[in-house]
């Protein structure tokens, strides 16, 4: 049951993105299974237009390991009412700019998604 610095802290959230986001589309792509009557693997993909996503984040020099975390990559945040679930490898698009999720992290707010943390990466390398 949400308290209630989970609804100020779901609202805080939603009103910082509000102010400073950015507009995105964000392409899911979940897991396929096998069609015996084609023989082909199948996929799943939900496209989502967020309203407001933050703007890039660069990671802080100690974060970035140089495998999990490479010097290129960088957080975005993404409203948790927006975006019902996220997937390692689903695609965002940023003012125009295709980048890969690399991990989506929820932030709960009680027993809701309150925020995404989303490492992404440029190009096709969705680590």
């Amino acid at each position: 049951m949400a308290t209630v610095y989970d609804i100020k802290f779901t609202a805080a959230a939603l009103s910082i993105l509000d102010k400073f986001g950015v507009p995105a589309t964000i392409t899911v792509r979940g897991a396929g299974g096998f069609d015996p009557s084609t023989g082909e693997v199948t996929s799943t993909e939900t496209v989502t237009e967020v309203s407001k996503v933050s703007p890039p984040i660069k990671y802080q020099p100690n974060d970035i390991d140089g495998s999990t975390i490479i010097q290129e990559d960088f957080k975005v945040y993404v409203a948790g009412s927006d975006v019902t679930t996220m997937a390692k490898g689903s695609e965002m698009l940023i003012n125009g700019v295709k980048v890969m999720i690399v991990v989506a992290n929820p932030v709960y707010s009680g027993t809701n998604i309150a925020l995404w943390v989303c490492q992404c990466r440029h190009g096709n390398s969705g680590g």
